[in-house]
């Protein structure tokens, strides 16, 4: 696979057998973490983390191939990973239970005579 310039700074067309990419990607240009990728070409819409911004593509060959970054899929600070023991942890209380929790430790304050 490789990318060509027609005009650099302008177009860019990837030659290759998903030139119809749509969607996140990697950033080619190893400059963001993600880039929006049109029919294959990379756009100025950029994502780093949470925060989606635009910058033009530079006028220059990209470095990697772009790979695609999937819808809902955590990308950083390890938000994807699964812990061992997550079957066995305990869900968070519900507002519900919350309460009727704090009232019993309330009630049971109420002193000994």
């Amino acid at each position: 696979m490789h990318w060509l310039r027609e005009d650099p700074g302008i177009t860019a067309i990837m030659e290759t057998r998903n030139r119809n990419q749509t969607g996140w990607h990697t950033d080619p240009y190893g400059l963001h973490q993600d880039r929006w990728l049109s029919d294959g070409n990379p756009t100025r819409l950029i994502r780093d983390g949470r925060n989606e911004d635009y910058d033009e593509p530079p006028a220059m060959t990209p470095l990697f191939e772009p790979v695609p970054v999937h819808r809902g899929q955590p990308r950083a600070e390890g938000e994807d990973l699964i812990r061992a023991d997550d079957a066995q942890r305990e869900a968070p209380f519900a507002d519900e239970q919350a309460t009727r929790a704090a009232s019993d430790v309330v009630s049971g304050l109420g002193g000994a005579d």
